[in-house]
This record gives C-alpha cells, sequence and structure tokens, in this order.
C-alpha cells in the first residue's frame, strides 16, 4: 500500500498524530507518539511504502521532532522517498 503524507498543514504534534492515525488507519488505540507509531507501523502485515512531502515545513514547525519521526518511519521501513515541492530531499540516519 503506498501512502502520501503531505506535511504542509501540521502545526504541532498533537495534530501531527491525528493526522498519521488517519493516514495509515491506526486503532483507536493508538498512543498518539513515537514509540506507539513504531509499534503499530511494525505490527501491521501489509508492507506500506510512504512518500513524504513538505518534510522542511514539518520540521520549521516541530523541529527535531520531526527528524525523529523521520527516523521512526525509517527504522520501520516504510519511507520510499522525502520530497519538498519537487525536490527530492535526501536525510541522513540519526
Amino acid at each position: 500500500m503506498e501512502i502520501i503524507l503531505d506535511f504542509k498543514e501540521i502545526h504541532d504534534k498533537m495534530e501531527l498524530h491525528q493526522y498519521l492515525k488517519k493516514k495509515f488507519g491506526f486503532p483507536d488505540y493508538y498512543g498518539m507518539n513515537l514509540d506507539a507509531l513504531y509499534d503499530c507501523l511494525t505490527q501491521n502485515q501489509e508492507k506500506k511504502y510512504v512518500n513524504v512531502y513538505h518534510f522542511a515545513q514539518l520540521r520549521e514547525q516541530l523541529g527535531d521532532y520531526a527528524d525523529v519521526l523521520l527516523q521512526v518511519m525509517q527504522d520501520a521501513d516504510v519511507i520510499k522517498n522525502v520530497y519538498e515541492g519537487d525536490k527530492y530531499l535526501s536525510f541522513r540516519k540519526l
């Protein structure tokens, strides 16, 4: 399953986790934190491929939390591409 995450309109952690819950179809008991995100991404049997858009804007809003979010998704092996506008962003492993 391919999922597009567009972080253009995300302003805080709560909005972020509500958005992720909706986009990934997480259960009601999703813990709304990065540990819960990793658990939900790795417990599901269906492979997900994520394209991330407007990551730089998310980083402006959430600072280092955005980088840790990206690392969590990398660790869960779901990241396919990360873009800012039409530009592909390379990112480092933390």
